[in-house]
């Protein structure tokens, strides 16, 4: 199995793998932009980054699909169910990560205009999975504070 990141705007891919339709359809006119578009095999994992013009998930590195077909001349994907990562990444999380050397270089054509997909090197697309799928969600609101002091008392014998 290989591994690859997919960059999707909410009008380019992300619409046909997001609404249950399980498919994700190359866009640019059966002329692959990037050259790894041609290596995706079924079987093959997809890490997906959707644009910040994505509803919900925009400008984060949020899911991964499995490749369950692909047409001859690749350019549509058969897709297996979602799975949404517990924390998903943003795109400075991403570049941050990137720079700590955590996440391979390739994650660094996150949020870049034109980006539509690329291979990962294999040894580190399981750091990759690893460090993503590890992530704990963060809490949304800071815990309620009342103000009041919270007094402990001591109990004398």
């Amino acid at each position: 199995m290989e591994r690859f990141l997919v960059q999707v705007s909410r009008d380019a891919g992300y619409a046909n793998i997001a609404e249950d339709q399980r498919y994700y359809n190359h866009m640019w006119d059966k002329k692959p932009r990037d050259r790894d578009h041609g290596e995706v095999k079924t079987g093959d994992e997809l890490f997906i980054y959707c644009t910040s013009n994505v509803p919900d998930h925009g400008g984060t590195l949020a899911f991964k699909v499995l490749v369950e077909g692909v047409s001859s001349d690749h350019f549509e994907f058969t897709l297996g169910k979602t799975t949404y990562f517990p924390a998903p990444l943003k795109r400075q999380e991403v570049r941050d990560l990137v720079d700590q050397k955590r996440l391979p270089d390739e994650f660094r054509k996150c949020g870049q205009q034109g980006f539509n997909i690329t291979k990962i090197q294999q040894e580190l697309s399981d750091e990759a999975l690893s460090l993503i799928e590890g992530r704990e969600q963060e809490e949304k609101d800071p815990p309620i504070r009342t103000g009041k002091p919270v007094l402990h008392r001591r109990h004398h014998r």
